[in-house]
């Protein structure tokens, strides 16, 4: 007899989700597979069930009242439980054991499943046998013996299930009850476990059908369909459906269900992303279970850097597709950051979230307005603008104090200051003062070394203005600062 799996596997016309309804699988491989596993038929003293060996002593399908044959001068202290099947079930007391040969597939897993109980009975001396003792298993030809872990309460039914590998074409399966101790027996299955159900979960997408596969490792079983069809496949609309595998003497029975699946509800957030300058905007997606982004990502999150529009193709656990919302990217406008410098200080005429910078390294505690260059190296400052965004300057080249001095042919004092400076002129020469913009403010021409020139820009915005100058012995630049 041939060792067989079986599972499902979906191909979608559209996609449709297969599941295992939890009805019991049937199966069955041989005519003598557990006879009579429930222990169904009339009550006995020193009687064994149909299809069960007596294999030491007497035992006895269960009497709910009255002396125990089975055991002399015995009789119930507590009435025993029903049935977990609703009939009769088999007692074994002290060291009896039944057992029952089972015609099996070599190599072939199977599962065993039973139940069993410790009842309480009472000698004719008034001893009471109620040991909550776990029973004896005995599985000739593929599994080995010995007692149970698990220990049964009194007047409790346990359920056991128990899986192990076939080593030979018939397996010898027993039970024995534990020392003194009173057991009983009932609801023995054993089925070939090799029914493993795999499949894609899918779902019908709109009105959509799906075809149902079933898959067996052995060649050459027939099918029989719940519609009526024998063949391998059947193209369905959604339902539930059942389908019978038969190869040789072993059956089994699967069930899977067809449901109608929607498309997926994907979103893209947030809803109108803006670009800071220079940086990025973090664009996810949700309500689904896949995604591929027009950008080409599969990933659920994505970082855009350019302005335009974004949005995902979703496929969700069933695999119907729908595209998301668009969003569009915007950018905010550049904002200017006014920076200055006189000898060795730095200065920023912006204010919320500063940071000065060295070498493109953030200076620690450097969070002020002004900053006094301690190293050679090229200095950044930024702050963080109205819309949230942060803004950098151009670098600020330093190599040293003594020669920035040496190269200035004029001095700006207070600087910064509130609108009323004077600039020491230390070489005759042409000046002219330009604000942030570029717009000529100020000129004044040939102006004596040595003078003291008065300035008034009071009337001016704040802001960072330069001071250009032209003198005999070459131009260059200052800059002072208004607040």
């Amino acid at each position: 007899m041939k060792h067989f799996h079986f599972f499902y596997v979906v191909l979608g016309v559209m996609i449709a989700q297969v599941s295992l309804l939890h009805a019991q699988t049937q199966q069955s491989c041989g005519p003598n597979l557990i006879v009579n596993s429930s222990f169904d038929g009339p009550k006995g003293e020193n009687t064994v069930a149909p299809g069960w060996t007596a294999m030491n002593l007497t035992p006895d399908v269960n009497d709910t009242a009255g002396a125990l044959q089975s055991s002399p001068g015995c009789n119930w202290v507590t009435p025993p439980l029903p049935s977990p099947n609703g009939g009769t079930w088999q007692n074994l007391f002290s060291n009896e054991r039944v057992g029952q040969k089972v015609a099996v597939i070599p190599g072939a897993p199977y599962r065993l499943s039973f139940f069993y109980c410790i009842q309480e009975i009472t000698d004719g001396i008034g001893l009471i046998y109620n040991m909550p003792v776990a029973p004896y298993l005995y599985i000739t030809g593929g599994g080995g013996s010995g007692m149970l872990s698990t220990p049964s309460g009194i007047n409790a039914w346990q359920h056991i299930t128990m899986g192990f590998g076939a080593q030979s074409d018939t397996l010898e399966i027993s039970f024995a009850a534990g020392h003194n101790s009173y057991l009983a027996i009932d609801s023995v299955t054993l089925e070939l476990d090799s029914f493993v159900l795999e499949y894609s979960i899918a779902g019908v997408c709109d009105s959509g059908e799906t075809i149902l596969t079933p898959y067996i490792s052995s060649e050459g079983p027939t099918y029989q369909w719940s519609t009526g069809d024998s063949t391998k496949s059947i193209m369905v609309p959604p339902g539930v459906y059942t389908v019978t595998a038969t190869l040789g003497h072993c059956k089994a029975i699967k069930t899977a269900q067809v449901v109608q699946s929607g498309p997926p509800n994907a979103v893209v957030n947030p809803a109108n992303p803006m670009l800071c300058p220079y940086d990025s905007v973090k664009l996810c997606a949700s309500g689904s279970k896949g995604y591929i982004w027009n950008t080409g990502s599969t990933s659920l999150c994505i970082f855009a850097t350019t302005t335009g529009a974004y949005w995902v193709t979703a496929t969700n656990a069933y695999g119907c597709t729908a595209e998301s919302n668009h969003v569009v990217v915007g950018a905010y406008p550049s904002q200017q950051i006014n920076t200055g410098v006189i000898g060795d200080t730095l200065f920023i005429y912006n204010s919320g979230g500063i940071q000065w910078y060295l070498d493109g390294i953030p200076i620690p505690g450097a969070t002020q307005p002004s900053y006094v260059m301690q190293q050679q190296g090229l200095y950044v400052a930024s702050y963080v603008d109205t819309n949230g965004c942060r803004v950098y300057s151009n670098p600020i080249a330093f190599s040293s104090i003594g020669s920035m001095r040496d190269d200035m042919k004029v001095e700006v004092f207070p600087n910064p200051g509130s609108g009323y400076f004077k600039i020491s002129i230390k070489e005759e020469g042409d000046f002219k003062i330009y604000n942030n913009a570029g717009q000529l403010v100020r000129a004044y021409y040939r102006l004596a070394a040595g003078s003291i020139l008065d300035i008034d820009i009071s009337n001016q915005p704040a802001g960072v203005y330069t001071v250009n100058y032209i003198t005999a012995s070459g131009s260059g630049s200052t800059q002072l600062i208004k607040y």
